[in-house]
């Protein structure tokens, strides 16, 4: 009888295990016109543990992405292999994505530098912002309402630079090819103000 019974409690043990995997890491799992702070965050492309993401302290998230090959600048400071990192009161509040990140870097949904729009939009969903200009891919997040925006809102406009951070974005800029040239997460302060 007790044999029967603890059948149950190793199945469930087993599938719990398998779930979660070895090291405690899961890979991540987003949908499409879905998008939350999970999003707001980079990864090596190779590795899942290497990760930056938004409102991370300055200090683990230079041990995450190396060596800074340049100044401190109002769009950010860069670093080796092809990442850009801003910051605000030591917390990171943007995070670029430049032509050297190909095949090292990703957001952490698997968006590259180099992917086509299509291979984006079906990473991110069709619910983004139509800009005006066709080179680029623009999604609006709002952080108190939970919301992806596809039309700007009037409010992005209103308050100033402490509510433009509420806001969240990830945008591509497209080459004449329709890829990925430039990936960019970060909240709407720094996308405005450049701090």
């Amino acid at each position: 009888m007790k044999r029967k019974q603890a059948v149950p409690g190793l199945l469930s043990a087993a599938c719990i295990a398998m779930t979660v995997g070895c090291g405690g890491e899961r890979e991540e799992k987003f949908e499409p016109n879905v998008f939350s702070e999970r999003d707001m965050c980079i990864v090596k492309a190779e590795e899942t543990g290497s990760r930056v993401c938004y409102g991370m302290e300055r200090e683990e998230a230079e041990k995450a992405v190396g060596a800074l090959v340049g100044e401190e600048k109002p769009g950010g400071i860069a670093y080796e292999e092809g990442v850009r990192l801003t910051y605000r009161e030591n917390k990171v509040v943007g995070m670029d994505l430049l032509e050297d990140s190909r095949g090292r870097y990703q957001t952490a949904r698997g968006a590259q530098v180099g992917m086509s729009r299509e291979e984006l939009v079906k990473l991110y969903g069709d619910r983004y912002m139509k800009p005006e200009s066709p080179g680029m891919l623009v999604y609006y997040y709002d952080s108190r309402t939970k919301e992806l925006l596809t039309e700007a809102n009037p409010e992005m406009m209103k308050g100033g630079m402490d509510e433009a951070q509420d806001w969240y974005t990830a945008s591509v800029i497209l080459r004449a090819d329709d890829k990925a040239e430039f990936i960019s997460l970060m909240d709407r302060r720094r996308a405005v103000y450049m701090n």
